[in-house]
This record gives structure tokens, C-alpha cells and sequence, in this order.
């Protein structure tokens, strides 16, 4: 509709004034971006892999319909959401900053639609989070050697070891009932492993104080994310997971986090509303 009246307006000023064709131009290039800017909304972004390149730990399957369904579902519902709002303080805000403010009281929603975003931004920002934590199976990436050395001593400090440290979470991880996701997350005293429900995630004001943190790397134990391979048996999942963990970019979140870069944990293209 906006861009409607755009078009009219437009087609009025230039019959009625005579508006130059150089003028002309530029009204038309003025109006597309001004349509391009109310128009806006959050991106999803593409798989950094092939489907198949994370078998046999994560099908092919399971990575399309994990990503063009529910990661898909949850970025258009968050972008459905601002625009009912039409709030441009809510559009102005990063995906980071509004997953953040979940809780806060700082949102204005009524409380029923600050649950829909919690659940959707959580699910958007989450899932863009997750497919950059994830590396073909057995390549490179997934190489113990490939964790940088300042994120090796923070392991070592807090847990004596990487295999203590990954052993941790996949307990903490098994543990969790019902759908939701392990974190190692960076606290101001150190790194910690910490679970949350369902779309929940660390930034959010509403997780405990214990678990609040800047992620640095997550597993999604919701069924969607293993079951088409392991069924019920998600400790086969946890402890096979690791042969497609992306530990270069786990060390690269790491330096982010420190330095309180928040949307590089998942791409600022995707973490700003445009």
C-alpha cells in the first residue's frame, strides 16, 4: 500500500508540475529507498555448508528441514511480529538487542507478544548462531588443534582439560529435559556451561543471573536437530556431535565475546533489521 501511494504521488507531481526527467530520477530513486527502509526485516541466512556435509552425525534431511522450516518459521514470525507492532524503536534494535531485552521490561509488548518474540527472535538468533558452530564432518575445522590458544587456557582453567570440558557438556546437555540447548558461555569470571529451554538463550535479561553469558558455542538437543538420525537416543547424538564442531569459529566467538562483539556470533548482515 505504501509503495502505492508512492507510485501516485509520484506520477501526480510529474503531470501536474513537469518535473525534469533528471529530477524525475531522482524522486524515483529517493521513494524506492524510502520503500526499501519501511519494508525491512530480518534475513535468514544460508546454510555455510552443503546439506549433506555434516553426515553421518546430521543428515541432509535433517539439515533442510532444520533450516527451511524451523529456522525459516522463526525469522519470519519475529519479522511478522515487529511489523503488526509497526513500533520503528522495536525495528531499530539488532536481533542481539532484542533477544537481549527479553525480560527487561524495556520492550513495550504486551506480554503474550514479548512470549511470541522470545520464542521466535530466541529460535532466529539461536539457529544463526548454530549452523556457523557447525563444520563438515571431520574436516579441518572440527581439529582439537584449531581452538585458538587464549580459548584453550580458559578451558584448561576452568576444567583441566578440553575432553573435561566437553564431557561436561554433553552430561549437561543429556541432562535437559524436554526441547532446549547447552551453552559454553563466557561469564565475567571465566567460561561456564550452562542449559536453557526451549528458544531461550544466555543474552536474555529473563534466563537466572547463573546462567547469563555471551555465548561462544551451543548444542540444539530440541528433537528436530537429531532425531531423523538417532531417534530417541540423543546421547549418541551429544557424543557423536563433536565431529562437526567448527572450532575455528569457536575460538573466533570467543575473541568476539571478549570484546563485547556481540553480532559477529552470528553475522551482522543477519543481526541488523534492513
Amino acid at each position: 500500500p505504501l509503495f502505492f501511494v508512492i507510485a501516485v504521488v509520484i506520477v501526480y507531481i510529474y503531470r501536474h508540475f513537469g518535473i525534469r526527467k533528471d529530477a524525475m530520477i531522482l524522486l524515483t530513486v529517493i521513494s524506492t529507498l524510502l520503500w526499501a527502509a519501511v519494508s525491512a526485516d530480518f534475513q535468514l541466512p544460508p546454510l555455510p555448508f552443503e546439506p549433506s556435509a555434516t553426515e553421518p552425525v546430521i543428515s541432509a534431511q535433517a539439515n533442510k528441514f532444520h533450516h527451511d522450516n524451523h529456522h525459516a518459521g522463526y525469522v519470519s514470525n519475529t519479522n511478522k511480529l515487529l511489523e503488526e507492532e509497526g513500533d520503528q524503536k522495536l525495528k531499530s534494535y539488532t536481533l542481539s538487542e532484542l533477544v537481549a531485552k527479553v525480560g527487561s521490561g524495556k520492550l513495550g509488548l504486551e506480554e503474550s507478544k514479548e512470549q511470541k518474540l522470545r520464542n521466535n527472535g530466541g529460535g532466529a538468533w539461536n539457529h544463526a548462531f548454530w549452523w556457523r558452530v557447525l563444520a563438515p564432518y571431520d574436516s579441518e575445522e572440527t581439529k582439537l588443534g584449531q581452538i585458538s590458544d587464549d580459548l584453550a587456557e580458559a578451558i584448561e582453567d576452568e576444567w583441566g582439560s578440553v575432553d573435561e570440558m566437553i564431557d561436561e557438556m554433553k552430561t549437561k546437555a543429556n541432562k535437559l529435559f524436554g526441547s532446549g540447548w547447552a551453552w559454553l558461555i563466557i561469564k565475567e569470571d571465566g567460561l561456564a556451561i550452562v542449559t536453557t529451554p526451549n528458544q531461550d538463550n544466555p543474552l536474555m535479561s529473563l534466563v537466572p543471573d547463573e546462567k547469563q553469558g555471551v555465548p561462544i558455542f551451543g548444542i540444539d538437543v530440541w528433537e528436530h536437530a537429531f532425531y531423523l538420525t538417532y531417534g530417541p537416543m540423543k546421547p549418541k547424538f551429544t557424543e557423536d556431535f563433536w565431529h562437526v564442531v567448527d572450532w575455528d569459529q569457536v575460538s573466533k566467538n570467543y575473541q568476539a565475546a571478549k570484546k563485547g562483539n556481540i553480532e559477529d556470533l552470528i553475522g551482522k548482515e543477519f543481526d541488523e533489521y534492513k
